[in-house]
């Protein structure tokens, strides 16, 4: 079993809209508990950066801590990216920070699945 979380403007029941230029979607944290890998497929018309931050200490309540581990996903304007991350810290913050013009679409899914060692 894996934790699913998405943004998906093309969905007009997510509530989600498109990021206006040079912007960043509200960002996706994913408790992950024992999960081992992320994964996840990222779409837009404009191209952008997709960040997937890791953190050990960040307090979701009081928006306190520090994200430890970043991994940067260039994103091409019309083409889907893949995702994959090995999960190593509790806490999980998916990020997208358009370019300098305001999209249509962005289409992000993730998951967070397996499990790890001791």
């Amino acid at each position: 079993m894996g934790h699913f979380e998405s943004y998906d403007t093309s969905d007009a029941t997510t509530g989600n809209l498109p990021i206006k230029g040079s912007a960043s979607m509200e960002p996706i944290i994913i408790e992950t508990g024992v999960a081992a890998v992320l994964v996840g497929l990222v779409k837009s018309d404009q191209a952008g950066t997709l960040y997937v931050d890791q953190s050990f200490d960040y307090n979701t309540a009081t928006a306190t801590g520090d994200w430890d581990y970043s991994a940067t996903y260039t994103v091409t304007a019309g083409a889907g990216s893949k995702i994959q991350e090995d999960i190593i810290a509790p806490l999980v913050r998916i990020r997208f920070v358009n370019g300098s013009t305001d999209q249509t679409y962005l289409r992000l899914f993730v998951r967070a699945y397996g499990t790890r060692g001791n």
